[in-house]
């Protein structure tokens, strides 16, 4: 799924950030629904290509990579996924009329569908 994308190093670790209020965000899903850790991967989807999706797990899969962030996080990364996403911030922003949503800014998208539901990379 990831190879050939423009600017990664297959050596590079997981580099993703997750923003105080995103943090927060996570660890109060978690808590309420039981689960350890959030899981981050894409998956192909859209008009553009790939889409971000993430899973409340106990325990990632075999091959993800473990990120434990200062705000007591626990983020597992699809590690096929990584070349998609390498350098990306997570937010959790607030929407008119009360509502909030999650941001995903990510550096490595090369364009995102009308709808925004689905992004594409820029490949070698």
């Amino acid at each position: 799924m990831s190879e050939g994308v423009v600017g990664f190093d297959p050596n590079e670790a997981a580099d993703i950030k997750v923003t105080e209020n995103a943090a927060q965000h996570f660890l109060s899903v978690l808590n309420k629904e039981g689960a350890k850790a959030l899981r981050l991967y894409i998956r192909k989807s859209g008009c553009s290509g790939y889409r971000y999706e993430t899973d409340l797990v106990d325990d990632g899969k075999e091959g993800d990579d473990r990120l434990d962030l200062e705000s007591g996080l626990t983020l597992y990364i699809d590690k096929t996924s990584l070349p998609l996403i390498n350098g990306m911030t997570i937010d959790y922003v607030a929407q008119p009329l009360g509502q909030s949503k999650v941001v995903f800014h990510n550096p490595r998208e090369a364009a995102v569908c009308g709808c925004g539901e689905s992004f594409t990379v820029t490949t070698e």
